[in-house]
């Protein structure tokens, strides 16, 4: 399975700085794991701007998935809400 690198914003709320993550993506759902990259996260785009990631999320998402974002330390994603919003975002090899 081959990843690309993802770099994500993330919006941390109201009066909060914007966090930076360097992340593995893959469009495969199937995917479960990543050497070296061992939390799991879905991306969740947007009805207006599909294939655009507008979130990432803890749980499962079957509407308007993106890929699988899995990063070497765990995201504070709020909890009940289970997901943070995508600022913006880049791909590379």
């Amino acid at each position: 399975m081959e990843f690309q690198n993802m770099l994500l914003i993330l919006g941390m709320g109201c009066g909060h700085k914007n966090l930076k993550v360097d992340t593995k993506f893959t469009d495969d759902k199937m995917v479960e794991d990543c050497p070296g990259f061992p939390h799991r996260y879905n991306l969740r785009g947007s009805d207006n701007d599909f294939g655009s990631p507008a979130s990432i999320e803890t749980g499962r998402v079957e509407v308007n998935f993106v890929g699988r974002a899995f990063t070497a330390v765990a995201l504070p994603i709020p909890q009940p809400e289970g997901y943070l919003p995508v600022r913006a975002w880049w791909l590379s090899d």
